[in-house]
């Protein structure tokens, strides 16, 4: 199992489409979506879009929003590619769900970095600022490690050959490494990991077939 991060931002529509987001998809076999808060329904219908059994529009009127206000956000951008290129692969989130704890710690940090209160001492407004930032760095660490794991625990699901959306047409390639080799990349304040090296193993198609 090889993973592709691809950090961009993702919050319109022209994020996706001056990204390598359509070209990647179309290459990879799973696509593991940045979800945070998700819900087994959501999950379902971007399988269902990538099914071609929901439309992309379909899925926004399910939520009470329609097309005209929606259309040039990054997720419908994100649905359209599901709905033309997502047939045979699998979808799933690694993210935290909405009934996690952390989740919920999550919204209370965006929350706390919203309502900031304006004040005469500008030292004490920066301060408490400071503050929220860190509170909410610490707790985007949490989500950070929470998503390593699950997606080591994917890459179990993978080997075990539970993925069925496959057409199992060719080789797999795994990628496997420790926790040692797992690094914080200095420049992402929220702290952003990679992996130094690992261990690259093939799993040949015969065998995914047995």
């Amino acid at each position: 199992v090889s993973f592709t991060v691809e950090p961009a931002p993702h919050g319109s529509r022209s994020d996706l489409e001056n990204s390598n987001f359509e070209r990647l998809f179309k290459e990879v076999d799973v696509y593991v979506m940045e979800l945070a808060g998700w819900r087994q329904e959501d999950l379902e219908d971007y399988r269902a879009v990538a099914r071609g059994e929901l439309t992309p529009d379909q899925f926004i009127a399910k939520r009470g929003q329609n097309r005209g206000e929606e259309k040039d956000t990054f997720t419908y951008a994100e649905l359209e590619v599901l709905y033309k290129y997502g047939k045979g692969k699998y979808i799933v989130s690694a993210d935290i769900p909405a009934e996690s704890q952390l989740y919920s710690k999550i919204r209370e940090a965006l929350n706390k970095l919203g309502t900031l209160q304006m004040s005469n001492n500008n030292r004490n407004m920066f301060e408490l600022w400071n503050i929220d930032v860190q509170y909410f760095n610490s707790i985007q660490k949490l989500r950070e490690e929470y998503t390593i794991s699950r997606l080591a625990k994917l890459t179990d699901y993978i080997q075990k050959g539970n993925i069925t959306e496959s057409d199992n047409k060719k080789d797999v390639k795994v990628n496997v490494f420790t926790g040692k080799a797992i690094y914080k990349l200095k420049s992402m304040p929220t702290g952003t990991f990679g992996v130094k090296n690992s261990k690259t193993i093939i799993i040949k198609k015969e065998d995914i077939l047995k």
